[in-house]
């Protein structure tokens, strides 16, 4: 209890004080408060109560974007960069948001690159996994993490990524959206490049017994095919022998 003192006649006082409401207190919830005055000679009387209803969170659109890792195409063996961006855009605290995203099976080396502070990271080798995440009232959270797309995914294959974003206010998880695109509530998609060049590869001929090029002398063509780029491949070469020429014999592969 508080003693407030000796109140002169036709006098009053106001006490104020403030308390904080527990994160995990349900949305809706009527918070009561009473209190009891006395004073000498004079019974406990109840007063109240002050009412007050604790108000949802707000969660906006989150949305996912993706890059490449040191730019490039995102060709096998390439690292994807996904962010998640989580606003709430709310006059209130969001407390205990959580993320969950399970990666495609195109993709492995899952590494969390960043998350917001005091969160905790429940992920395995094949799902982001973020719990306790705290966002500021008119703030927002990010959650960044890469992956590698796996040897011998096929060229044009589409990798289709999509997170989903809970917290106790929301009716239902919301699920990610491109930014990138003008549908609503889509998954980033990313289109498996080849990842291979053969810029600078090249051709030669050389007279094998030297000397000055004539009729009957053997030619020795040698071809150079330069393959850069992280992914693997089998490389195919045609090559159609000029006129004026035959017998040729392969020599060296």
């Amino acid at each position: 209890g508080l003693n407030v003192g000796t109140l002169a006649v036709n006098t009053h006082c106001e006490v104020r004080f403030n308390a904080t409401i527990d994160n995990d207190v349900p949305d809706g919830t009527l918070l009561q408060n009473f209190f009891t005055v006395s004073a000498d000679g004079v019974p406990a009387i109840l007063i109240g109560p002050a009412n007050t209803t604790v108000q949802a969170a707000q969660i906006g659109q989150p949305t996912k974007t993706v890059s490449v890792s040191g730019g490039g195409t995102p060709s096998q063996g390439a690292t994807l960069v996904y962010t998640i961006h989580i606003p709430n855009p709310g006059a209130r605290i969001a407390p205990n948001v959580s993320l969950v995203d399970t990666l495609p099976a195109q993709v492995q080396s899952l590494q969390i690159l960043s998350a917001p502070a005091g969160s905790t990271n429940n992920s395995t080798s094949t799902e982001v996994n973020i719990a306790n995440i705290t966002i500021a009232a008119g703030g927002a959270a990010d959650v960044v993490f890469q992956a590698v797309i796996k040897q011998g995914t096929a060229t044009g294959t589409q990798i289709a990524n999509q997170g989903s974003v809970n917290q106790p206010s929301l009716p239902a998880p919301l699920l990610t959206d491109d930014p990138s695109t003008t549908a609503a509530h889509d998954p980033t998609v990313v289109t498996v490049a080849s990842g291979v060049s053969l810029a600078g590869s090249s051709k030669t001929a050389t007279d094998v017994n030297g000397g000055r090029l004539q009729p009957g002398d053997v030619v020795r063509f040698t071809v150079h095919v330069n393959k850069t780029g992280s992914a693997s491949t089998t490389i195919d070469l045609t090559d159609d022998v000029p006129l004026h020429m035959a017998s040729c014999t392969v020599v060296s592969t």
